[in-house]
């Protein structure tokens, strides 16, 4: 199907202080707030960067409160959007009944969920995969795809943790950056040395293991680093973080294709 491209408007079409007494926590209510007060032509761009726009169907892979997911319906078949958190995802599926939005459909899954046959033309999992086995997770999302399905992860490597723990950033009255980082650090070192983690908490994702995992799935790469700077199309999107602090990689992204 020939998707014809749609001249996005300001905004997301709705006020986004309607949406906050369904939110129970202050730190989330700040990342609601934050992620929908963008323009939504911003995530149109980034997924037109990475060939994410005309796909037939699509995943959004830990989706959060669906802001990506709600961009990518503009211009897709059909998109599936799932996080393990209900109340992100009863929020989302609010947003897409109040938007009329018929090609989006939400569900409270984990990645660990996902199964062949589903085929997918592209899988999109922005800042979620850091809170799964990621070697796992990796081995199902690209049995997920169709031939020549896309697959775009955006993770945290170490950098992201030590600037977090270094730095106060976006802390609120129920959620401390550093101690947050010093958490993960810490599960990520158990997942390591241990094989154990914990599960509400995310791992330090390597770019080095990543591509590494990401090529034994039998996955082609076509680009990766810093967030924003990857692009099949010779547009680049918006980017949202920078890729390194103290010398160490931070938040980076990796586009592959199934061939």
């Amino acid at each position: 199907m020939e998707k014809v491209i749609e001249e996005p408007s300001e905004g997301f079409g709705f006020d986004v202080e309607m949406y906050l007494a369904g939110i129970t926590s202050p730190n989330a209510k700040r990342f609601f707030k934050q992620v929908y007060s963008q323009d939504v032509a911003t995530y149109l761009d980034r997924l037109d960067s990475i060939g994410f726009l005309g796909l037939e169907r699509v995943l959004d892979a830990g989706c959060g409160f669906g802001q990506w997911s709600v961009a990518l319906a503009r211009n897709s078949g059909m998109v599936d959007a799932i996080d393990v958190d209900p109340e992100r995802i009863m929020t989302l599926q609010k947003i897409t009944s109040d938007l009329s939005i018929e090609n989006l459909r939400a569900a409270v899954r984990s990645i660990d969920t996902i199964q062949p046959p589903e085929e997918y033309d592209g899988i999109f999992c922005y800042s979620s995969l850091y809170y799964s086995d990621y070697r796992e997770s990796i081995r199902r999302l690209a049995d997920s795809l169709a031939p020549g399905g896309l697959l775009y992860i955006q993770t945290n490597d170490l950098g992201w943790y030590v600037y977090n723990l270094l730095n106060s950033h976006n802390d609120s009255e129920d959620f401390s950056s550093r101690d947050f980082a010093l958490s993960v650090i810490q599960n990520t070192l158990s997942f390591y040395s241990r094989g154990l983690r914990d599960p509400d908490l995310p791992i330090v994702n390597p770019i080095i293991s990543i591509l590494e995992h990401l090529q034994e799935a039998g996955l082609s790469i076509l680009g990766h680093g810093r967030d924003g700077s990857v692009t099949v199309t010779g547009r680049r999107g918006t980017s949202f973080h920078d890729n390194e602090h103290l010398g160490l990689t931070s938040v980076f992204e990796v586009l592959c294709r199934k061939e």
